[in-house]
C-alpha cells in the first residue's frame, strides 16, 4: 500500500506546524507540553529508564546469543534476577548487578 500526499496537503501542514522546528530524539519539540505534575514526570522517567535498560539486556543477551540461564552463569548472577529485571519496570537492580552485566556484555 503506497500513501501518497498531495502538495496541498503539505502545505496545510506546514502551515499548522507553524514555525516549529521538527526533530527527532532529546531534542524533539513537544508540541503538546507534558502536563503532569513533575513528582508523576519524574516517576514516568524512571520508569521509561528501567524499561529502557531490561530491554536493553534483553536485546544484548539475545544478540550474544545467550539463555537467561547461560547469561547468569556468564555474568554470576542469580537467572531469576535477569528474569525480574527484563520484565518488572518496579525492580530497582543492585549496583553490582549491573556492573557484572556491563562487564559480560563488554568481554562478549
Amino acid at each position: 500500500m503506497k500513501l501518497e500526499r498531495s502538495k496541498e496537503w503539505w502545505m496545510a501542514r506546514a502551515r499548522r506546524e507553524g514555525d516549529a522546528v521538527i526533530g527527532a530524539g532529546l531534542l524533539a519539540f513537544d508540541p503538546a507540553p507534558d502536563t503532569r505534575p513533575a513528582a508523576a514526570q519524574q516517576t514516568a522517567a524512571v520508569e521509561e529508564t528501567r524499561i529502557a535498560f531490561g530491554k536493553f539486556v534483553n536485546l544484548m543477551r539475545r544478540r550474544r546469543g545467550f539463555s537467561m540461564e547461560r547469561l547468569a552463569e556468564v555474568a554470576e548472577l542469580d537467572a531469576s534476577e535477569l528474569l525480574v529485571i527484563e520484565d518488572d519496570v518496579h525492580y530497582v537492580p543492585e549496583p553490582r548487578t549491573v556492573f557484572k552485566l556491563a562487564q559480560t556484555f563488554a568481554d562478549a
